[in-house]
């Protein structure tokens, strides 16, 4: 199924436009989350996202 899906074209422009959309943010590797904006690169413990949210909570 996913050779099939990959063969025949149908998500390559989808997935394109992601790859773009990436790079004009500044993502260059995954995994990286978008929090309000903010990245957070890697695989992170929650501990990193808490304080990302809770420095965006406190503005």
């Amino acid at each position: 199924m996913f050779n099939q899906c990959l063969d025949s074209g149908k998500y390559t422009e989808l997935v394109q436009q992601d790859k773009e959309m990436a790079q004009q943010m500044g993502i260059q590797s995954t995994p990286t989350f978008l929090v309000n904006g903010i990245r957070v690169i890697g695989a992170q413990p929650f501990e990193s996202f808490q304080q990302v949210v809770e420095a965006i909570l406190s503005n």
